[in-house]
């Protein structure tokens, strides 16, 4: 099998973090063709314009996240669970880093693998989303959060993210 001769390796992120990460980069900044922005706007504010109905067009995040929890986690790779998307179970990754931790365990790699002769690392740039996490989850209903943790459970468990992780000062009463 080809896969065996390779050196496989797969970053990951905390998946409260990856989706608004996500509707950051495809719905505020717009990184993303524009059909595909135009179509997943089309869809979203048809079915949930009543949520946020004072945002307009906007894809709002919790509109977002009503999407999600209603349609979406298989829509686009750029939400759909680690587990479905880099089938771990199937593939024996060589190793598996975390997003936050990203500069260093890419200088790993580069090495473990030689190619740090050949190639740099470059400049990692964070978008802070983690600062934004609780800004943007807090007018979600806790209970949409909760069908989002249920969603990407494989991630959290499969990869050692700590649940509720950087959600817990909202999700304290809804868990008690």
């Amino acid at each position: 099998m080809r896969l065996q001769s390779y050196y496989k390796f797969l970053f990951v992120r905390e998946p409260f973090e990856r989706l608004l990460s996500a509707h950051e980069n495809k719905f505020v900044k717009r990184q993303w063709p524009q059909f595909r922005i135009l179509k997943f706007e089309r869809d979203i504010n048809k079915k949930f314009s009543q949520v946020d109905p004072s945002a307009g067009w906007n894809v709002t995040f919790k509109r977002f996240v009503y999407f999600l929890n209603d349609f979406g986690f298989n829509q686009d790779d750029h939400w759909a669970p680690y587990a479905r998307l880099c089938l771990p179970c199937d593939i024996e990754y060589d190793f598996i880093g975390h997003f936050k931790d990203m500069p260093e365990e890419a200088a790993y790699i580069l090495k473990k693998t030689g190619m740090d002769k050949e190639v740099t690392f470059p400049e990692f740039v964070t978008h802070n989303t983690t600062g934004k996490l609780l800004q943007k989850y807090a007018p979600v209903p806790r209970e949409k959060i909760a069908e989002l943790a249920k969603a990407f459970e494989e991630d959290f468990e499969m990869f050692h993210f700590d649940f509720p992780g950087p959600l817990l000062s909202l999700l304290r009463d809804y868990l008690d």
